[in-house]
């Protein structure tokens, strides 16, 4: 790893030479990651849109995408960031799964910000673009916990009270840097 690159890929092509892959085997674990990913933004899709349809759409534009579908045949980064920046979107936005709950709604919600913080983390070492758009999940964080907000939002993030945002942040901050 040097200034220029991050080292995130590398490890992952070391890792996977390591335990004896080729490098149409690498290219093929990339293919298989790329199918995940079709999959998570088929949920995505379900969970923002609150749509079946439109989650299938979504997942079926992006499978049939023709760069995607081009770049995953490359030892080139982009699928392993895609992957992890998808990964983590998904923990963003995944309602929590216990309405009635309250102490499984505060620790889910909190548990899935920092799994979001670690994976994004883990996709910036990947490719430093991350580090522009973390910023934006921050303000998003602070805009859904003003109090207009959350009573519009209610059921959109299950309920989860913010009384504890700084705290939240300063965890997430905290997450995404150390990793």
């Amino acid at each position: 790893p040097d200034p220029l690159r991050t080292p995130l890929y590398l490890w992952f092509l070391a890792a996977l030479l390591k335990l004896g892959f080729s490098l149409f085997g690498i290219a093929t674990v990339q293919n298989i990651l790329a199918g995940v990913i079709g999959v998570v933004v088929y949920r995505l899709g379900r969970i923002l849109f609150e749509n079946e349809r439109l989650g299938v759409i979504a997942g079926v534009l992006f499978a049939l995408e023709p760069s995607s579908v081009y770049w995953s045949n490359l030892l080139m980064s982009d699928n392993l960031f895609a992957a992890l920046f998808i990964f983590s979107l998904y923990f963003f936005f995944t309602p929590t799964p216990c309405v009635k709950c309250p102490a499984v709604k505060v620790w889910g919600f909190t548990r899935r910000l920092y799994w979001f913080s670690i994976l994004f983390a883990l996709a910036t070492l990947t490719r430093p673009v991350g580090l522009y758009v973390f910023p934006l999940f921050l303000l998003a964080v602070v805009l859904f916990s003003l109090p207009e907000q959350q009573m519009r939002l209610r059921e959109k993030i299950a309920g989860v009270p913010w009384r504890s945002v700084g705290t939240r942040l300063l965890i997430m901050i905290l997450l995404f840097l150390a990793v």
